[in-house]
């Protein structure tokens, strides 16, 4: 029988494990980009799907990992059943069904992904690549630059690659100074929620960079007392610096007449968020990820809108929240409730402690990044504030690094490692 003579075993293992650390690569940057080929199907989704004998493992290696596989793929079944039992008073959308259900799922695939390509490089590689991709879906859709590019095209994916090549170089001042560079260009830009998250991230870092009056670890549960604290802070002199006009004159009368309207800049900034309580409250398990708005749901959440003083008659609700084919309720928590019903919020729940845990722990470590917070917060925000479709990107980020472990000083693969030391 013929041998293979160990140099050779080794070459071949890392051929293998450089092609499956260049797919991981490739199918984080094409599911970024977003290039469909239609009913919500992208070419990076067609990729994981095939890959999924790779990164699965992967992601159900942790006890969070699992449950989070498990309460996805239950999820999707409820978004079908609801659909189904929603089609008896409503209309329903195949497509929708299909496209809807897709973006959830790219969620938990890109968090599996991330944690498979940290076996073979280094996360600051990971979130350059992945930044990339989604720079790249922005570029091929001009249409979204013409009011306010940063602010809802570029602003995000340039902060991740920004503070993926700080993560680089492992240095304190870098990852603050680039911070700093972000939130007054979202000054400048006329983004008020950026300008607040940057902002809270470089305030955890210079707490996390101050000495210590003890030497005893700070447990993580005072670190969420600081870090809500934190977050409170910048909350109240931030819609003071609003409402002044310190931050622009634009961001000003919108910041007067949503808080004179609604009693708070968030509220009143978010009627969406009234909108799906009273959806909520009329049908609490769901429409379904491939139902169509009827009229009376229209007027439900209209309804809603109306107790906090917003009118809805301003065609707004008809074309953007409730258009011909879908649901719209401007927050990662209430598009998916309304797609999945209650199975969708245990996995939010698992979601949210599993990447709070994970700052905690960090914080109290001293080992925070940047990349590791920011993707947490702007995540934390997206839940009430931002709409599903824009979000997936930045919480399968989040949920990738909050799995991942320790950053590894590698530029190399481990396998290669494990070769040298046979």
């Amino acid at each position: 029988m013929m041998t293979v003579a160990p140099q050779t075993k080794g070459l071949h293992r890392t051929f293998f494990t450089d092609a499956e650390a260049a797919l991981a690569l490739l199918t984080l940057f094409l599911i970024g980009a977003r290039i469909f080929v239609g009913s919500g199907v992208s070419i990076g989704l067609v990729l994981a799907f095939v890959l999924l004998p790779l990164w699965v493992p992967r992601l159900v290696a942790s006890r969070a990992g699992f449950w989070l596989a498990i309460t996805a793929a239950v999820s999707a079944v409820s978004g079908v059943w609801l659909t189904a039992v929603a089609a008896q008073d409503h209309d329903t959308s195949q497509s929708t069904l299909i496209a809807t259900t897709l973006l959830f799922l790219s969620v938990p695939m890109v968090a599996g992904i991330v944690v498979w390509a940290q076996r073979f490089v280094s996360l600051w590689i990971i979130g350059v690549t992945y930044g990339l991709g989604m720079v790249a879906a922005a570029v091929m859709r001009p249409s979204i630059f013409a009011e306010n590019p940063w602010k809802f095209a570029i602003g995000l994916p340039v902060a991740v690659i920004v503070l993926s090549l700080t993560l680089r170089s492992r240095r304190r001042l870098s990852d603050m100074l680039a911070l700093g560079a972000l939130a007054l260009v979202s000054v400048a830009m006329d983004s008020r929620a950026f300008f607040g998250v940057f902002t809270i991230v470089l305030l955890l870092l210079a707490w996390q960079a101050m000495p210590r009056i003890s030497n005893k670890r700070m447990s993580a549960a005072k670190v969420l007392v600081w870090a809500a604290a934190i977050g409170v802070t910048v909350y109240l002199i931030g819609t003071s610096l609003l409402v002044e006009g310190y931050l622009g004159e634009d961001a000003q009368a919108r910041s007067v007449e949503q808080q004179n309207r609604a009693g708070s800049i968030l509220v009143g900034g978010r009627p969406e968020l009234a909108a799906t309580a009273a959806l909520f409250v009329s049908r609490p398990l769901g429409f379904g990820a491939g139902t169509i708005a009827s009229p009376s749901d229209i007027l439900v959440a209209k309804s809603g809108m109306q107790v906090i003083n917003y009118d809805p008659n301003n065609g707004y609700v008809e074309n953007f929240m409730f258009g011909p084919t879908k649901f719209e309720l401007h927050s990662v928590t209430g598009d998916l409730w309304a797609y999945f019903g209650w199975p969708v919020l245990i996995f939010l729940v698992i979601a949210v402690v599993l990447m709070i845990r994970r700052v905690a722990v960090e914080l109290a470590r001293g080992t925070a990044t940047a990349l590791l917070l920011f993707s947490v917060i702007i995540t934390a925000w997206n839940l009430f504030f931002n709409p599903i479709y824009s979000s997936a990107p930045f919480f399968g980020l989040a949920l990738g690094l909050a799995l991942a472990g320790p950053h590894l000083r590698f530029e190399e693969s481990p396998w290669r490692e494990q070769s040298r030391n046979r």
